[in-house]
């Protein structure tokens, strides 16, 4: 009899086989196909990557036009293991030409990155060998989702007499198994009103400071694109900045350079999983600040389609294996009202779904409403990962 080992067995198999330990990790090497898109390669590049992967047992992709060399750079596929790739990682080391040196150093890095590890301003280093959970905690009164509105119109400051409630919702995120709260005072559905900074941060700062103090191991992230909210928030005790602007203010970078507290950047505007991951690594390769300092988010539901949704949540472990760590904020959105017609209030499923996926997808943070729903799924995906 023949089995078609599915990759989940694949390591297991070769650790029950009895061949040789050391042997472990160059069968696993060879095990199945990864394959990669290069953009924009010189065509004679392109020509010799084709060559070498055919040579090395692999193969590549390239349009009618490389061979002529009608066109100066093409799009090209690649289709090899973790193997034949090392392999041809090694032989360009002698072929300094064509902006061969360019695709060898990226080869290296996507192949030889290592889980996105995030360390906060403490020093603490947060745990990269499970999906986080990050539960919403929003301190608004028009927020897309109503059950979600710890701000009622006319109720005012809501860290008055009314303090006591959001420590109380915040305790029960923590025993749902929430890894960390994040709390937002503006709304950032469209058509929401803007907040200015100092209305922002009235409704922020005492909430922050109360939840510090009360819960001192919990890691807050403060959901904000203003620089002076940002700087205010982590000097009374925000642990991760949130920007879902899209822009990349230099006041924050100031506030992460000199707290060392993690930035989540946001891809803000249209596109799908291809256009995402270039412009947020481009973005992220301009910031020149670590790896552990900056968050990636896709920004589902910010400026993008129906279908660019679905791409994205679909590929994202195109995001995730560049070594930055990848949070996903899908909870009720309108990406799941489309696909099953349903308002916020009846998108628990749909959003359980989707970090269900995330979790296979390699996503690091998943930022959710429902924590005790979503912790549970997360939590039995990750063993059957």
């Amino acid at each position: 009899m023949i089995w078609r080992l599915p990759p989940a067995m694949v390591q297991k198999e070769i650790a029950n086989s009895g061949a040789h330990a050391g042997s472990f990790v160059i069968f696993q090497s060879k095990s199945s196909i990864i394959p990669l898109k290069l953009s924009q390669v010189r065509t004679p590049a392109a020509n010799i990557l084709k060559q070498e992967m055919l040579a090395l047992g692999g193969d590549a992709v390239t349009p009618m036009s490389t061979i002529l060399g009608t066109e100066k750079y093409v799009d090209i596929i690649l289709l090899g293991t973790e193997k034949q790739y090392n392999l041809l990682w090694q032989k360009l080391a002698a072929m300094p030409f064509f902006g061969l040196e360019k695709w060898r150093g990226e080869l290296q890095g996507i192949l030889h990155s290592k889980t996105g590890r995030i360390q906060l301003g403490n020093g603490r280093v947060l745990p990269d060998q499970k999906t986080l959970v990050m539960g919403i905690v929003n301190l608004t009164p028009d927020s897309f989702y109503a059950a979600s509105r710890m701000l009622l119109p006319g109720r005012g400051n809501i860290a008055g007499s009314d303090g006591d409630a959001v420590a109380d919702y915040v305790q029960g995120m923590i025993e749902d198994g929430a890894d960390m709260v994040d709390l937002g005072a503006e709304s950032t559905r469209l058509g929401a009103t803007p907040l200015v900074a100092a209305e922002e941060q009235k409704r922020l700062l005492p909430v922050l400071r109360m939840l510090r103090e009360k819960f001192s191991d919990l890691i807050i992230s403060v959901d904000t694109y203003h620089g002076e909210t940002a700087r205010r928030a982590v000097e009374a005790g925000a642990d991760i900045i949130n920007d879902v602007s899209g822009r990349d203010d230099p006041a924050i970078r100031r506030v992460v350079e000199e707290y060392g507290t993690p930035w989540v950047i946001t891809h803000n505007g249209p596109g799908g999983i291809l256009r995402v991951t270039e412009e947020l690594l481009a973005r992220a390769e301009k910031l020149q600040l670590p790896k552990d300092k900056l968050i990636l988010d896709p920004g589902i539901g910010f400026g993008k389609d129906g279908e660019d949704n679905l791409e994205i949540l679909r590929n994202l472990s195109m995001l995730t294996c560049y070594g930055y760590p990848v949070l996903l904020g899908a909870s009720r959105k309108s990406v799941i009202g489309r696909v099953l017609n349903l308002p916020p209030e009846e998108r628990l499923e749909g959003t359980v779904a989707i970090s269900v996926h995330a979790v296979k997808q390699g996503v690091n943070i998943i930022r959710v409403h429902d924590v005790r729903e979503n912790c549970r799924a997360i939590r039995m995906a990750e063993a059957l990962r």
